[in-house]
Parts: C-alpha cells; sequence; structure tokens
C-alpha cells in the first residue's frame, strides 16, 4: 500500500510539473541530488520524526536559532522535540543558494500533518535553513518556519489525504 501510494505522489507530481513548475518530496524519499544541503535537511526532519536527540545534536550548531512563532536557541528546540510526530512530511519546490564554500541556504514549503498529543495539526509552512560548513562538518545555524497562505494544488491535497483549504 505504502509503495503504491508513493509511487501515485511520484505519478502526480510528474504530471503536475509539466502542468506547472511545482516539485514535491516525501521525507522518505532519496534527495534530489541538484540541491544542496539537502541530505542533511531531510536527515534533520528524519532524526525529529524519530526524537533522536543525539543525530539532532550533532547536525544543529551550539549557537543555533530557530523563528517560528518565537525564537528559540538549540537546548529549547531539543526540550521539544517529541511533543509532536510527523504523520506525514513533504517538501514542495525546494532550492538552495550557495552563499559562499561554507554558507548555503535551503528554502522550501513543508506540506505537513502533526499529531501531538490527541490533537492533530495539519499545515504547511514556508522553511529556511542556514547550513555552516564548521570544522568540515555541515551544521545548521538557523531554521526559520512561517505559515504558508497559498493553497496547493487539489490534486496534491487530495494524495496527503487533507481536506481542501
Amino acid at each position: 500500500m505504502k509503495i503504491t501510494r508513493f509511487a501515485s505522489f511520484l505519478l502526480l507530481v510528474v504530471s503536475l510539473s509539466a502542468q506547472q513548475p511545482m516539485k514535491a518530496i516525501q521525507m522518505d524519499a532519496p534527495p534530489p541530488a541538484p540541491i544542496p544541503m539537502f541530505h542533511e535537511e531531510l536527515s534533520l526532519w528524519r532524526a525529529v520524526a524519530k526524537h533522536d536527540i543525539i543525530t539532532l545534536r550533532s547536525l544543529i550548531s551550539p549557537d543555533f536559532v530557530y523563528v517560528s512563532d518565537k525564537v528559540e536557541n538549540r537546548e529549547q528546540v531539543l526540550a521539544g522535540i517529541g511533543s509532536c510526530d510527523p504523520a506525514h512530511f513533504n517538501f514542495i519546490e525546494p532550492r538552495s543558494i550557495a552563499v559562499a564554500e561554507d554558507v548555503a541556504i535551503i528554502t522550501y514549503r513543508a506540506a505537513q500533518d502533526l499529531s501531538c498529543g490527541s490533537g492533530h495539526k495539519p499545515g504547511d509552512v514556508n522553511v529556511t535553513s542556514t547550513w555552516v560548513k564548521r570544522d568540515g562538518q555541515w551544521l545548521l545555524q538557523a531554521h526559520t518556519e512561517s505559515p504558508s497562505t497559498v493553497p496547493l494544488d487539489p490534486r496534491v491535497e487530495k494524495l496527503f489525504n487533507r481536506p481542501m483549504k
């Protein structure tokens, strides 16, 4: 069932991309090769989904900053890991900017469904992650998320099994 759904998802994305320049990538899909730092970003989200604090600590800079509805540092973010579980998390239209050989910024829209306690929080966010290379290792320096108000194509919404906005 999961493979069939994923194959359907890929076919839908391919057919949509012929009509408009939208690309979507599921969290468990391999990263697209031409986007620097996307592999690290996927590793980060996989660690969040598994509540893997050790991996997260290895990927996030000690002086990290997270900006959403509030501003938090690395320890505050790590303390909150596990309060919500991503049921679905998909990357839409990922892009990257190589600022310098040791700084990369990636942006994407995340279509997500979160289970938080007994509640359910579907929603889409616009994401920017800034990665820096320190001592040969890429670390997440800053991460921002803001709600996206632009509706997804209804065919993509249907694939995520979410009510239409």
